[in-house]
């Protein structure tokens, strides 16, 4: 019993190689891509559902995207505890291909909005890590791709999205802490799928009541 006491608490204290492989806490099975589908149809429909009643017609490609692609990432990185390289790589392909092709029939620019907000908020998350450890790598990763979609539409939206983001993952890990203190990550994607629902509506209803 003793031997295995130690051993247990050798594996707690052993460095944590979550975030330096591709399989995370384990291996992704079929199940979880079923559960992860049904996740991204409900954010889409629900980013999507926003953008109808609150944003011009021409953005519902992109918040869709927007909903179903962090949805369905922020599931699997809750079951997982990571984001894949390769899955944040087929995201951002996405993505790039939608904003393109939505340029080509708006009467106005959203590339270069959409690049800038890519770029500050992969540089926020980024320093954030690197003196706190707030993100891993695949957080930091995909945090461009959302804010590239919102700000398409404004920048002010990649903002929120990153407000709304910090705050509900702070509010997690406070939750986690308090109710599990065992628990050494919290996955960040399933609230950036959250807060990127919260963006669309704040920011529309705020669009609406400015007449932006």
């Amino acid at each position: 019993m003793s031997t295995q006491t130690a051993e247990t608490k050798a594996a707690e204290t052993a460095p944590d190689p979550i975030r330096d492989h591709e399989d995370g806490l384990r291996p992704l099975v079929g199940r979880d891509w079923l559960v992860a589908t049904l996740w991204a149809i409900f954010t889409g429909l629900a980013a999507s559902a926003a953008s109808v009643a609150l944003l011009p017609v021409g953005y519902l490609g992109i918040v869709a995207l927007l909903g179903a692609g962090l949805g369905l990432l922020g599931y699997l990185d809750h079951v997982t505890q990571l984001i894949r390289n390769k899955h944040n790589v087929i995201y951002g392909i996405f993505a790039a291909v939608l904003l393109v092709a939505t340029q080509t029939f708006m009467d106005h620019q959203i590339l270069l909005p959409a690049l800038i907000s890519a770029v500050v908020t992969f540089a926020f998350f980024l320093v954030l890590t690197m003196y706190t450890g707030f993100a891993g790598g695949g957080d930091i990763k995909l945090s461009p791709i959302p804010a590239a979609l919102l700000g398409a539409i404004s920048p002010v939206a990649a903002l929120l999205w990153l407000l709304f983001t910090f705050v509900l993952c702070v509010g997690g890990m406070i939750y986690y802490r308090i109710t599990d203190p065992a628990t050494r990550h919290t996955a960040m994607g399933p609230y950036m799928a959250a807060a990127a629902v919260i963006t669309v509506i704040s920011y529309g209803l705020l669009a609406v009541q400015l007449g932006i």
